[in-house]
């Protein structure tokens, strides 16, 4: 795949004279599925429709452009998800989608030591009792490592959960926790 971190504005992308999905947005980034092989690819970013924006914004593809080369059978982009299920007991999923049917290994690692494996086609529930928890005092990440054929992908995560309402308010672990820090335009009078 192909992938586009910031085109402004209207992108038009044309692979070998096939018209791709438009991306309006200039500041979202998007890509494009691209098979092996050589290929011609245009870029068109129209801009010509100003003022657009608060400020000043440029034109055509401002930020990188990747070529990401994946194996054959592969995990899909972005499709791999770790949720806390558990915060005090310490249980996370990990889920995840293929191109095609098969196992996938799931490492949890913190740095290089193995805390936990297994094996599935699909999502896997580990218990990780006595580990760290996740808070903005002790930012403690893992590793999960997925091995699906040939493609090795990995992913940091804490252990959490958020929760808020207004009763108790914003609430880190169970703990009430106070954001600090403020955005304030000044507005002119009338």
């Amino acid at each position: 795949r192909i992938e586009f971190e910031g085109v402004y504005h209207r992108a038009e992308v044309y692979l070998d004279g096939e018209s791709m999905p438009a991306h309006p947005n200039g500041y979202f980034g998007f890509r494009i599925p691209v098979k092996a092989g050589k290929h011609t690819i245009r870029v068109i970013a129209r801009n010509s429709e100003q003022p657009n924006s608060r400020w000043y914004t440029g034109a055509g593809i401002y930020r990188p452009v990747t070529l990401v080369c994946l194996p054959e059978k592969h995990i899909l982009p972005e499709s791999i998800w770790i949720r806390t299920q558990d915060w005090q007991m310490r249980r996370i999923s990990v889920d995840f989608r293929t191109t095609d049917d098969g196992v996938v290994k799931v490492e949890i690692l913190d740095g290089e030591k193995l805390l936990a494996s297994r094996e599935s086609t699909g999502l896997i529930l580990f218990d990780m009792k006595g580990a760290e928890l996740w808070s903005p005092e002790n930012p403690k990440l893992y590793t999960a490592r997925l091995t699906y054929a040939d493609d090795v992908q990995e992913v940091r995560f804490g252990i959490r959960t958020l929760e808020v309402d207004a009763e108790k308010g914003f609430r880190i672990n169970g703990e009430r926790t106070l954001l600090l820090g403020t955005c304030i335009h000044l507005m002119e009078k009338a």
